[in-house]
């Protein structure tokens, strides 16, 4: 199995700050397996506010359809 690892970090510091990368930071991260590669995602607290929003934006990416319950 690959496994590969995803930061949602460095394009949302990049943008506002130069840049320039805080020592410390805060965030979540999701674990997601697809196939036969493994990804691990994190993303800081201030992009996404919930776990979901990282799972949203990752599918997204991949242009993968997700499940949805009764209400979408």
């Amino acid at each position: 199995m690959r496994f590969t690892l995803i930061d949602y970090a460095t394009p949302f510091y990049k943008a506002p700050s130069g840049g320039l990368m805080p020592q410390i930071r805060s965030g979540k991260f999701i674990q997601v397996r697809h196939m036969e590669e493994e990804y691990l995602i994190m993303s800081v607290k201030d992009l996404t506010a919930y776990h979901a929003n990282i799972a949203e934006r990752f599918f997204a990416e991949l242009k993968l359809k997700g499940c949805f319950n009764e209400k979408g």
